[in-house]
């Protein structure tokens, strides 16, 4: 019988990122929107040695306030909102955060 080995949450957050980044790319702008190219740089970084509570306090600013990720939609083109894209995407915002909280755990405030 063969163990499996346990996902770290580096790899978790890897693999949120990564579906994350599919869905931007169904956006009208796709690849040359701000936040796919912020988690490019997040990818590069998970993939190199790094220390994963002083990202996740970096990425804690993308949840707070008007105009952040909280409150990106995509977009088919100028007013054509992508429903199903979207239900997705926000599921994966819930993963991320949810993950952040458990990363961070009481420094997450």
């Amino acid at each position: 019988m063969c163990k499996r080995r346990k996902v770290t949450q580096s790899e978790e957050m890897i693999k949120i990122i990564k579906e994350i980044m599919i869905l931007i790319e169904y956006d009208y702008i796709g690849k040359e929107n701000r936040y796919y190219k912020y988690f490019e740089i997040v990818l590069e970084r998970l993939n190199k040695p790094h220390d994963l509570k002083k990202m996740v306090k970096e990425l804690r600013g993308l949840f707070g306030g008007m105009g952040t990720f909280n409150d990106f939609l995509l977009h088919k083109d100028l007013v054509t909102l992508l429903i199903e894209e979207n239900d997705r995407l926000e599921e994966q915002k819930e993963n991320l955060f949810s993950l952040c909280e458990e990363i961070l755990g009481s420094d997450f405030k």
